[in-house]
């Protein structure tokens, strides 16, 4: 499902930049929680198969996702103060709110949430709930663009948050992998039955309710890791199905990208009688049917895994690409429908630089250093006993 996930990383870039695909595309909304429903399904995968305890799976966790955030992070902060020292004009500079006399405009304890978030990864999603203007405390807010000064304009790489709400599903992946499907089923209809609440009785059908907020998306995840339980009941010729070479994979992509149009058009066509909040909760239903018949279908062939790894670096990378391309459209008066295609090629680019030369050869040792690492951790704990 390499080619999914790609797709899905570049329909994020699309909110950012402009219209990538000849087509309507999924927004960023609908981009990101079938992100959690395909993350589900690889977590309940991986989790039995490829790891003995939960350290070993939380140390493959911090590998696979921390450091290539914080290499991004470095590479973002260090040519935002470029751009702020050279006084450049291309790029984006994510750390002007912090030259900006940050606390006159909010209070110390919301630039220091937000700060420490960017290092840790984690609570950059409760950013998206919390507001601390001048003069006023950190509070709770339902809405977080009412506040005249919020407090992701701190976030030096503001998309990062969706990484933190994943980062939560993986502390709790060992507890579901051990619960049964029944159980599983039940606390995702529930967190769907909250969502509901929210938006027909609070009338929270607004950003951050609608992806943001945790407990609501841990029902997608939840119905990811429900599809891969019926991906392992599936009929065992199925499972072993394996595309034979580049021509079947070809024509497999070119229907999968029929299929992303159709459901595409789908959200709109049902978001007229039943709503947009609606219709997508009823694709999300649908995809996590699909999901298991695309690994059937694309799980087994590795240039489409090679694929699925450039979407992380795509999502991480892609804004210092935009604000790039944004730059150069501008200084050679481009028409500005070339900004969305050009952001999506240009960070696909950069994207496969950084896989092939710094992530693939971290990723290769990804297991054996777990391993290693959670070795060192468990072994104090039985020395101890």
């Amino acid at each position: 499902m390499g080619i999914l996930r790609l797709y899905l990383a570049l329909c994020v870039v699309g909110v950012h930049s402009g219209s990538i695909f000849p087509w309507a595309a999924h927004d960023g909304h609908q981009a990101v929680q079938i992100f959690y429903l395909i993350s589900g399904f690889y977590m309940q995968m991986v989790y039995g198969a490829n790891y003995a305890t939960p350290a070993e799976f939380y140390a493959s966790r911090f590998i696979r996702i921390f450091i290539p955030y914080w290499i991004i992070l470095a590479l973002t902060l260090a040519l935002s103060l470029c751009s702020v020292m050279l006084h450049w004009q291309w790029i984006w500079t994510s750390v002007h709110p912090y030259f900006d006399a940050p606390f006159q405009h909010n209070g110390v304890m919301g630039v220091l949430v937000a700060g420490i978030s960017n290092i840790t990864l984690f609570f950059q999603d409760w950013v998206m709930f919390l507001a601390d203007d001048a003069g006023r405390g950190l509070v709770f807010t339902s809405d977080f663009r009412t506040g005249s000064d919020p407090l992701y304009r701190y976030l030096l790489i503001p998309q990062a948050w969706t990484v933190s709400v994943e980062l939560t599903f993986y502390l709790l992946v060992p507890f579901f992998s051990a619960m049964r499907s029944r159980t599983l089923l039940a606390i995702a209809i529930a967190a769907l039955l909250a969502r509901i609440y929210a938006y027909e009785v609070l009338g929270w059908k607004n950003d951050p309710w609608e992806y943001r907020f945790f407990p609501f998306e841990l029902s997608l995840f939840l119905l990811g890791m429900l599809s891969q339980r019926l991906y392992r009941r599936l009929p065992v010729q199925m499972r072993k199905f394996r595309l034979k070479n580049l021509g079947n994979y070809v024509l497999a992509s070119v229907f999968l990208i029929g299929v992303l149009a159709g459901a595409s058009k789908g959200v709109e066509v049902i978001g007229m009688y039943a709503g947009y909040h609606y219709a997508v909760l009823i694709f999300y239903g649908l995809w996590a049917l699909a999901i298991p018949v695309l690994f059937c279908i694309f799980g087994g062939y590795k240039y489409d895994r090679f694929i699925g790894e450039l979407s992380y670096p795509v999502y991480l990378s892609h804004l210092i690409v935009v604000s790039f391309v944004m730059a150069v459209q501008s200084k050679l008066a481009l028409p500005s429908t070339t900004v969305g295609p050009l952001s999506g090629v240009l960070s696909v680019a950069f994207a496969l630089l950084l896989y092939v030369y710094i992530f693939k050869p971290l990723d290769a040792r990804r297991y054996s250093l777990a391993k290693k690492f959670s070795n060192k951790a468990v072994r104090p704990h039985l020395e101890s006993t």
